[in-house]
């Protein structure tokens, strides 16, 4: 990613700082409230599986950016209904993000701490995806919509 401007960078770093703090969350989470082994191991899974997804994205999406010209507009266009699905995903991780930070300050659990930490995690990776999408999709209309016509 050293090539690419900070506008670039930026959603791409969300995502896959969010991505590894969610994981980390799930998982110190799931060891402080004593959970079985089996829990632990299947959210050890899940939470691999997500970052791998997440930074398999942002890999794809810095290939993409790290193009000149036409080469780096989407060939097809980046749904809005997507868009609007991840910004709503977004809004909601960050609300329930303030909601784990309370409950974390004001018990004494520390499970509480990892969860509000994964919930944060979670809510930058949606964000940074949020963002990430929005500027594709601007790229993409910059090319293939047509100016609104100008009454003369």
């Amino acid at each position: 990613m050293g090539r690419l401007t900070r506008r670039d960078r930026w959603p791409l770093l969300a995502m896959q700082s969010g991505a590894v703090a969610a994981a980390i969350g799930m998982i110190g989470g799931q060891l402080a409230q004593a959970a079985t082994v089996g829990q632990v191991v299947f959210t050890t899974v899940f939470a691999v599986l997500f970052v791998a997804a997440i930074w398999l994205l942002a890999k794809g999406n810095a290939q993409r950016l790290r193009q000149a010209g036409s080469a780096r507009v989407p060939e097809k266009e980046p749904l809005k209904l997507v868009l609007v699905g991840v910004a709503i995903t977004a809004i909601v991780m960050w609300l329930t993000a303030a909601y784990g930070i309370f409950i974390a300050l004001m018990t004494t659990r520390a499970a509480n701490d990892w969860h509000a930490l994964g919930y944060v995690g979670a809510a930058l990776c949606a964000s940074g995806a949020t963002a990430m999408l929005r500027q594709a999709r601007d790229e993409w209309a910059d090319v293939h919509l047509k100016a609104w016509p100008a009454e003369e």
